[in-house]
């Protein structure tokens, strides 16, 4: 039964200048408790027309209303840098910094914007990585790049300061020693750009990545999202569906917990590689209780409905399974999902898996229009028994959630 559409217009509130424009916030910052308490209160209300939540565990975490962001994306036209305005899609409302932003990232973001870029359209993200290393993707037209590389004063200047990645295939700067600029298809080592925890003490673990490579965009509420699902009882094994650079994988192996983590994005499975070789040189303890798997979830579980004689599956390396050999039997012994989908949701994955063994899931979920309706398909089969909300985006109508659905 699906549950009504999550509508989010009676949140819109008037917004004060100087940020009436921006369209990086929808909301006044005064009132960032109450807005919070009408998307939890909604989502909750919605979920009740088909889960008894009487009983189910709601935590509620709230994030610092300035400076908590460790990624910033914008966008640049000309030589203005900020982001679309809110009224007419098409205009961009330049700022020459971000409350949001950490210290670190909003330093970085007044230094990058005092180049002399003058880009037609391109989109930019920054980084500061745990060790206050700067990092920049340019997502700019070939025209745009070549003619970057024709001046080469702005792109050398860059390159002093930064980690520079360049264009959808994400490839590194980097400048020769005959003082000629290159793009690099295959960087040997990226660079370390985010935060994860592991076990129930949140240990940090800094993880390896492309600076496009996706992630949460704060570790304060990172850490916030891994600190409630270490206190999570979880059977295994568990299968992973889309472990990215394995911000949550790592977490749940230090659980001693047996994942099963399945990615298709090749730019994600290089970073899962470096970090999971650090991950076993730090942690080694654990580092059986991971096995990577290179494919869609949903495909290769459609694949083993067709043939049980044939895997479809493909490990990269010795270091990412037990053995070469391994059929991955435990796959049909599966105990916990653990998903993370993007805002599209998962879809009709449910419709294709063997839910038959399964006895929880963990749907971590930013977009709630999708989660409810992936919920909808569940409540036959599940209930759910825990929610915690994380206001990660709190001057806007999104909303972090996480849920636990018990096997009824």
């Amino acid at each position: 039964m699906a549950i009504s559409p999550y509508n989010t217009n009676h949140l819109i509130l008037k917004k004060p200048d100087p940020c009436q424009k921006c369209s990086g916030c929808a909301f006044e910052w005064d009132q960032i408790t109450q807005v919070f308490t009408k998307k939890t209160n909604q989502l909750v209300n919605q979920l009740s027309e088909f889960y008894n939540l009487d009983n189910s565990l709601k935590s509620y975490f709230s994030s610092s209303p300035l400076g908590f962001r460790n990624r910033w994306d914008f966008q640049i036209r000309g030589q203005q840098f900020g982001l679309i305005d809110s009224l007419d899609h098409l205009t961009l409302h330049p700022l020459t910094q971000c409350p949001l932003l950490t210290e670190e990232l909003n330093t970085w973001y007044k230094q990058f914007i005092s180049y002399p870029f003058n880009i037609k359209k391109g989109s930019v993200r920054l980084r500061v990585g745990p060790n206050k290393q700067n990092a920049v993707w340019l997502d700019f037209s070939h025209e745009d790049i070549k003619n970057l590389f024709e001046e080469k004063l702005l792109l050398t200047e860059l390159l002093k300061t930064s980690y520079v990645e360049v264009g959808q295939k994400r490839k590194t700067l980097k400048k020769l020693d005959s003082g000629e600029l290159t793009l690099l298809k295959h960087n040997p080592k990226l660079p370390q750009l985010f935060r994860t925890y592991i076990t129930k003490d949140l240990i940090p673990f800094d993880l390896s990545l492309h600076v496009a490579d996706f992630t949460q965009p704060s570790w304060e509420m990172n850490k916030a999202i891994l600190s409630s699902i270490s206190q999570l009882e979880l059977p295994h094994p568990i299968a992973e569906f889309g472990s990215g650079i394995g911000n949550f994988t790592f977490m749940l192996a230090s659980l001693n917990k047996n994942v099963f983590a399945f990615e298709l994005d090749p730019y994600s499975e290089k970073a899962f590689i470096q970090n999971k070789s650090n991950f076993d040189l730090l942690f080694s303890q654990y580092k059986d209780h991971i096995q990577y798997i290179r494919q869609d979830a949903q495909t290769h579980f459609q694949s083993r409905s067709h043939s049980d004689s044939q895997s479809h599956s493909h490990s990269h390396s010795n270091s990412l399974s037990k053995s070469k050999s391994q059929n991955y039997s435990d796959l049909d012994t599966i105990k916990t999902l653990f998903l993370n989908p993007s805002r599209s949701g998962v879809g009709q994955f449910f419709l294709n898996f063997n839910m038959q063994m399964v006895e929880k899931i963990i749907y971590l979920s930013c977009y709630p229009q999708s989660l409810m309706k992936d919920l909808g398909i569940l409540n036959k089969d599940f209930q759910v028994t825990q929610i915690n909300f994380f206001d990660q985006f709190p001057h806007t109508p999104h909303l972090e959630t996480l849920v636990e659905l018990t096997k009824k």
